[in-house]
């Protein structure tokens, strides 16, 4: 069987255009792609109707088209279009641009609710919280862009999505090269003129974590290996670093996942590979349809093997995880609770332990627009549940706020500290 790669969407390989463009089109032609995007909903994705009621998705269907007008722009259109995929509330399912969009150069984490600022190419510094944008609170500019982003399963997830990587394309949504950004900073509220910058200049993708490399460390008598994500990039070095632990002198590995948005299938295969002492399936069941064109559940042949070549399989496996994992790494997480006896520590996630993947790119006809449709639901356990921690790590906002600014790792010796007493 082809083994398809899975891609926690890089949301914004996604949010890819021309930037600002002045092309406008006519209603017929927006009611076209309309039809068309609905046309690939009923015919391609898994099951249109498991998280909308269809006669609630023809209704939206309807509204969209009445809202549309002569003359409108992509961006307009996007903003349209998008409400219909989003309501399918799909983890990989949702619109994105064409060609290169210009965005905002700097780059945000959602931080109990507020957008810090990580990494910064502007005059804004690290460590900001971005109040506003033209005017427009964080809790407004979703209110009015939220509901056309698409690539999220969980309703909790969408604010987190949101500030971490929609936000970026404000100034292609708002037709603006420049945006005054409201932002706090050493408890003073300032202002600036942001110019945005290419999308292809900022390294601005999901799956990678720029500023976190794979790393292996001993805290105490703790093995902690860091896989800040399953992109290919990051492959190589992370397998080399998990094939050096040493078989002896470690009886705890600590591998932490926190952020991790996800990344490829054999990345994950074969770190697995390393933890698992024996044959097990990737995934549970999955939901797609048959040859008729019905949904239905039924396995999928992904064996993982074991990799006996491995030293430390003797070792006593944790994994410390947070709210913000997706897609392979909720496969990696479902797959270490059913297979081994890793202790799960830190926060539940905020994503479920079912979603869609395998999610080809579509190209409506007149506006170019890209949009993707996932055909397989993996199950992994009950509709709605999530990865619950077997112990829970609380964090505070000081804490949270060091960790992504790279200023120290409460939570990390909090788990430390918790393996250690425990033994």
């Amino acid at each position: 069987m082809k083994r398809v790669p899975l891609l926690m969407l890089l949301l914004f390989i996604m949010l890819l255009s021309t930037a600002f463009p002045v092309e406008v089109f006519t209603r017929r032609q927006l009611l076209e792609d309309i039809d068309f995007l609905v046309g690939k909903i009923e015919s391609l994705f898994y099951d249109p109707w498991r998280k909308i009621d269809e006669e609630v998705f023809r209704d939206l269907v309807e509204e969209a088209k009445s809202s549309l007008k002569d003359g409108m722009t992509l961006s307009e259109f996007f903003l349209v279009a998008g409400r219909i995929t989003d309501s399918l509330k799909d983890q990989h399912s949702g619109m994105s641009f064409p060609g290169e969009v210009d965005v905002l150069p700097f780059k945000t984490r959602e931080v109990q609710g507020r957008a810090l600022v990580i990494e910064s190419g502007s005059l804004i510094p690290v460590g900001s919280f971005i109040l506003e944008i033209e005017g427009f609170a964080i809790d407004e500019l979703y209110e009015k862009y939220g509901s056309s982003m698409g690539y999220y399963e969980s309703e909790e997830t969408g604010p987190n999505i949101f500030i971490n990587w929609f936000i970026h394309a404000i100034p292609q949504f708002m037709n603006s090269p420049e945006v005054e950004v409201t932002y706090l900073f050493n408890d003073e509220i300032r202002k600036a003129a942001i110019n945005s910058i290419s999308v292809s200049d900022s390294d601005w993708q999901m799956m990678r974590n720029s500023n976190r490399p794979p790393a292996f460390e001993q805290i105490d008598s703790v093995a902690v290996l860091k896989i800040p994500s399953f992109h290919p990039d990051y492959q190589e070095e992370t397998l080399e670093l998990m094939y050096r632990i040493p078989g002896d002198g470690y009886s705890d590995l600590l591998i932490d996942v926190r952020d991790n948005c996800g990344g490829f299938q054999l990345f994950l295969e074969a770190v697995l590979g390393y933890l698992t002492k024996e044959r097990a399936d990737l995934v549970e069941k999955i939901g797609t349809r048959d040859s008729s064109g019905q949904y239905t559940i039924r396995t999928w042949n992904l064996p993982v093997y074991p990799d006996y070549s491995w030293k430390a399989k003797d070792s006593r496996i944790w994994i410390l995880t947070n709210a913000n994992v997706n897609s392979a790494t909720l496969l990696f997480l479902s797959f270490m609770r059913r297979n081994t006896d890793a202790v799960v520590i830190g926060e539940r996630s905020s994503e479920p332990v079912n979603f869609g993947i395998t999610n080809p790119f579509h190209t409506m006809p007149n506006t170019g627009l890209l949009f993707c449709l996932s055909k397989i639901l993996v199950i992994n356990g009950a509709e709605g549940e999530h990865i619950e921690p077997d112990l829970v790590i609380e964090q505070s906002l000081e804490e949270e706020i060091n960790w992504y600014l790279g200023n120290g790792d409460a939570t990390l010796q909090k788990a430390i500290d918790t393996i250690t007493g425990i033994n």
